[in-house]
């Protein structure tokens, strides 16, 4: 049932399953799976060798949370694998979270116990599959691709085969420590005067243009490209071009397919040229970065070296303007009171965090894993082959962990499961963490009275690949 976009719930309201032991469902195209919502639970499948991102050679297709040798009875039948229970498993900056199109439930939507079917009637949570692409956040968003798999068949960086978000074992590895380096803390800590720069100016044209503004057109759908574009050396690059390929690189089906094919096309032969300018010319950009440790590696492939430069120069930035846009509709809807403290530096960092762990940038609730050996989770029996559908939103709400009522400006009592754990955990992590706590803390800073223009208006909705976020934010000060 589709819901219109304006009586759509924000993002950091979505009707999320109840946390609960490990538990079978159904995936909205019939596959049977493990649902998993606790947050040591879900940890554990992020970071367990035995559960793969990619289904392995002729595994089942989830099968397991249904046969015989399920723990759990509940779910009959099973799959092949060959439609795979998300189409296209979508992620972060590194290829985490998935497409799974739709909430589980019954049918009002809401999460069932006894292993409901994903999508609900009543268009509650994330239902609205068909209007709503999207992933899930951090694993599913920050820096990642998006959108899943095509009906026409064309590709994106989260569906070919080619692509890091697809990949595990060693050939992931090493295209994952090409990258790496490039984005640890201390290397993110290098770029930050460039972003506050970026963001700096920013402010400077908002204030001299004066109230009312919209913090998306001026603010929150620039930063994160401007900032990339700098990052890897596109200066003389237009934002708009850069956009524009994002789209297409991490289009769904709502987008044409000759569009689609023509943006990938000409974003390979630009990427193409980058890279072989860059490895005769290296300079100090991420680019430059990139070729020089994937030479040194060696091993790999000029497509993946594509695919990962699309992937972070694209998707990456989709998805922090998502992230951004939606953190500040929570702070001006719901905690007014809180945005003169964002002003202040240590409160905004937790205060970054908090809306991170908190706020899902899309609709889709999972990230999923296949198992490729028997494992236990919780006393819980997986057999190899089953399908595991990590809820990464309720793992960050376990109450065993955190509290019904957490204060913004105080420190998690665990490490958020928003950029997800182990081998695929979100590469574009701090340098998300620093283009939204950088915006946020200055935006505060340079316009403590900030408020919504109209705050009973309905929210307009952006539909993008990984991404659901306001197409507008119309404030004043």
């Amino acid at each position: 049932m589709s819901v219109p976009l304006t009586q759509l719930p924000p993002l950091h309201a979505l009707d999320l399953p109840d946390p609960g032991p490990p538990r079978p469902t159904t995936l909205r195209d019939g596959t049977p799976a493990w649902l998993v919502t606790r947050y040591h639970d879900a940890r554990q499948v992020l970071t367990d060798p035995r559960f793969r991102r990619t289904r392995p050679p002729g595994g089942a297709g989830g099968g397991g949370a249904a046969g015989e040798d399920a723990d759990v009875p509940g779910v009959a039948g099973g799959s092949d694998g060959g439609g795979a229970a998300l189409r296209g498993v979508v992620g972060g900056s590194d290829g985490e979270g998935a497409a799974v199109r739709g909430i589980v439930g019954g049918s009002d939507g809401r999460g069932a116990a006894g292993g409901g079917v994903v999508g609900g009637s009543d268009g509650r949570g994330a239902a609205v599959r068909g209007i709503v692409g999207g992933s899930v956040p951090g694993e599913g968003a920050l820096g990642g691709a998006g959108g899943g798999a095509r009906p026409d068949g064309a590709l994106n960086v989260s569906t070919d085969p080619a692509s890091v978000y697809n990949q595990d074992g060693t050939d992931h590895q090493r295209l994952r420590r090409t990258a790496q380096g490039a984005f640890t803390p201390r290397a993110v800590a290098q770029w930050r005067p460039w972003v506050e720069t970026v963001v700096g100016r920013l402010l400077d044209d908002l204030v001299a243009a004066g109230p009312p503004a919209d913090l998306v057109a001026d603010l929150t759908s620039v930063l994160p490209f401007a900032v990339t574009s700098r990052l890897m050396g596109l200066d003389g690059l237009g934002r708009e071009r850069l956009q524009q390929w994002a789209h297409c690189l991490t289009a769904d089906a709502t987008v044409p397919a000759e569009q689609v094919a023509a943006g990938q096309q000409e974003f390979a032969a630009f990427a193409a040229t980058l890279l072989a300018d860059r490895r005769r010319r290296p300079g100090e950009d991420l680019v430059s970065r990139l070729v020089q440790a994937a030479d040194r590696a060696g091993g790999i492939p000029e497509e993946q070296l594509t695919y990962l430069v699309g992937g972070l120069a694209a998707s990456g930035s989709d998805s922090v303007a998502g992230a951004l846009a939606n953190s500040l509709l929570y702070l001006l809807t719901e905690r007014p009171d809180a945005w003169p403290r964002l002003a202040e530096e240590e409160p905004a960092r937790h205060a970054t965090e908090w809306l991170l762990h908190h706020i899902q940038v899309g609709d889709d609730e999972f990230t999923t894993r296949h198992a490729v050996d028997t494992a236990e989770i919780a006393g819980v029996r997986i057999p190899a082959g089953s399908t595991v559908a990590v809820c990464l939103g309720s793992a960050n709400r376990d109450p065993a962990l955190f509290p019904a009522s957490p204060d913004l400006f105080a420190p998690l009592p665990a490490p958020t499961l928003a950029f997800g754990a182990g081998p695929h955990h979100c590469l574009g992590t701090w340098l998300a963490r620093t283009q939204i706590h950088t915006a946020l803390h200055r935006l505060a800073t340079r316009l403590p009275t900030l408020h919504l223009a109209t705050p009973t208006a309905p929210t307009q909705w952006r539909l993008g690949a990984t991404t659901r976020s306001p197409r507008t934010l119309r404030v004043t000060w």
